[in-house]
């Protein structure tokens, strides 16, 4: 049951109470009523303002033996601590603490100020009954606990409608910053690309094509890379782990394996110049993979992979979101990336990168940049947004869709919005009750019946903005 409907019970709650506490011949059941408040008030042992505030008036209801007002302000205040006790199951983030703690002052600014006029209305009216009931207006004034709710309960809708979209946020503050970002670095393969690679060419040197096969075939065997899987479902025998004595995969450059005794060299132009091994330069408008056996080079394999329909729309989608400064960042080569980049109308790329050359890129951008990798696991202490099926990641994606992401950071648009929001309603109503009070203009029954009415609209308002999510 979500918090709205529970909310509704115990609003429900509060006047079935209200009948038995107002029929004079159930002063038992009111004793029993006021013992179980105070055991759920401290059955945690823990004191904060709240349970002291309901205790005191509990206690003066109790004794002057009103069966009024002041019992509808207790079993409204119980309402209260019931909800704020519902597994909302989230994280405080900074900014929620810096809104609670500001409550939690201004609470206790107002509950003295209500103490002064307790005090004020005593001496100029001489009449304890007019004097608690100002006292207790100005305590429904102080409490902030119906708007800590609505907050709580943003919070986790705007959540549980991320996890729907199959993007599952790290933390609250992840999610409320999230649309600072200015910038988006996108990696191509599996991102912008399918990452289902079809072999186009085999070019030999020395080698046939199916020697070259085999040894690629087997160097690749123990990687799960997309041009892994093309290579080991175009070679047709069948592959022998047992010959296959070491294997070391360098991310963003290639393999270097042992089959019997021969080293096997896979990968792109990078590492090749750092084992130092002479290959011809031939420029291709697709992947190309070089292959060496024993530092000579025997061979290139191209291959193509073709770009998802949705990524043409990757302009559209994070312009939506103020976001303009899209940059792919790939380890293929100049050739190859270009050819994506004015394919999806991308000015800004960068290509032949390591991983530690795409950080240093990233570093450089700012904290305000959405990196969404299909190869980084860590973020080095930089300080950036990170996107990835990696469940560490700040952003933890079920699968590559661009629609998803910037839906995420359509929500902490409105996150932030709707906490402005209701920011200001909250404190003009407060306003308002205050100065109504003191107007002698309104009563501790349309106070708490607006109140309520007030909190309703807010939580139906969230609920119907994120209708997605049950």
């Amino acid at each position: 049951m979500n918090i709205l409907k529970k909310y509704i019970l115990f609003i429900a709650g509060i006047f079935l109470f209200l009948i038995s506490f107002l029929s004079k011949n159930l002063s038992f059941l009111k004793f029993i009523s006021f013992i179980f408040l105070i055991i759920n008030l401290y059955k945690d042992k823990k004191i904060n303002l709240d349970k002291i505030i309901i205790t005191v008036i509990s206690i003066i209801s109790f004794i002057i033996n009103k069966n009024d007002s002041i019992i509808f302000l207790i079993l409204y205040i119980i309402s209260i601590i019931l909800i704020e006790k519902l597994d909302l199951k989230n994280d405080i983030s900074i900014n929620q603490k810096k809104i609670f703690n500001k409550s939690k002052i201004y609470t206790i600014c107002v509950s003295i100020l209500s103490i002064f006029i307790f005090i004020l209305y005593l001496v100029l009216s001489n009449k304890i009954y007019t004097s608690i009931s100002k006292f207790v207006l100005f305590l429904i004034i102080s409490n902030l606990n119906l708007f800590r709710i609505s907050i709580k309960y943003l919070y986790n809708k705007v959540n549980r409608y991320c996890t729907f979209n199959k993007v599952k946020i790290k933390s609250n503050s992840v999610l409320e910053n999230l649309y600072k970002c200015k910038n988006v670095c996108i990696e191509k393969s599996n991102i912008i690309t399918t990452g289902n690679y079809e072999i186009t060419k085999i070019i030999p040197y020395y080698k046939k094509e199916e020697e070259i096969l085999f040894f690629v075939a087997h160097a690749e065997y123990k990687s799960d890379h997309g041009i892994a899987k093309c290579i080991k479902d175009k070679y047709k025998g069948k592959i022998d782990e047992n010959i296959i004595t070491k294997f070391n995969e360098y991310k963003n450059l290639g393999i270097i394996a042992k089959i019997n005794d021969d080293e096997v060299i896979v990968g792109n132009e990078k590492l090749f110049s750092k084992k130092n091994i002479q290959y011809p330069k031939v420029e291709f408008l697709d992947t190309a993979i070089l292959v060496a056996l024993n530092n000579n080079y025997i061979g290139t394999i191209v291959l193509k992979d073709e770009i998802k329909f949705e990524s043409f729309n990757i302009n559209n989608l994070f312009n939506e979101v103020n976001i303009d400064n899209i940059i792919i960042i790939s380890s293929d080569e100049k050739k190859v990336v270009k050819k994506m980049a004015q394919n999806l109308n991308i000015n800004k790329f960068y290509y032949n990168l390591s991983q530690n050359d795409k950080l240093n890129i990233i570093s450089k951008l700012g904290c305000d940049t959405l990196f969404i990798s299909d190869t980084i696991e860590n973020k080095k202490n930089i300080s950036f947004v990170l996107a990835s099926t990696n469940k560490n990641s700040d952003l933890v994606l079920s699968s590559y869709d661009i629609s998803n992401i910037t839906k995420t950071i359509k929500a902490s648009f409105d996150l932030n919005k709707k906490i402005k929001r209701y920011t200001i309603i909250t404190i003009i109503s407060k306003i308002i009750f205050g100065i109504l009070t003191i107007l002698n203009l309104i009563n501790i029954f349309i106070m708490l019946f607006i109140e309520m009415i007030l909190t309703l609209f807010i939580l139906f308002n969230i609920k119907m903005c994120f209708k997605e999510v049950k």
